[in-house]
């Protein structure tokens, strides 16, 4: 005996696949899930036009490592990719120095 699936929808909003989109209201509009809309960081670096980041500042580079004295990353801090490479040197730098410990 074999079973017909026919029976089964295969368009959009059906639960059986196939169709486009999320969940669904009964009206068929889409649904906010309730979730606030991130905003995207903005570099500090950039906003206040820096152009070198010193070993020596210790207020902005203690400010970029955890309490284990790990680097943050670009995407906690909200840094771009040119000055996150310049910290990355300078705390490299600070703790060569001793300034920064390499263990938190």
């Amino acid at each position: 005996m074999q079973r017909s699936f026919q029976s089964r929808q295969s368009g959009p909003g059906s639960r059986f696949g196939g169709g486009r989109g999320g969940p669904r209201d009964r009206d068929g509009k889409s649904r906010d899930m309730g979730h606030p809309r991130l905003r995207t960081k903005k570099c500090r670096l950039c906003q206040h036009k820096t152009e070198s980041v010193d070993y020596k500042n210790l207020a902005v580079l203690s400010r970029l490592c955890t309490s284990q004295a790990k680097m943050v990353s670009r995407k906690r801090s909200g840094m771009c990719a040119p000055h996150q490479r310049l910290v990355q040197k300078a705390i490299k730098q600070a703790r060569i120095m001793a300034l920064l410990p390499f263990v938190g």
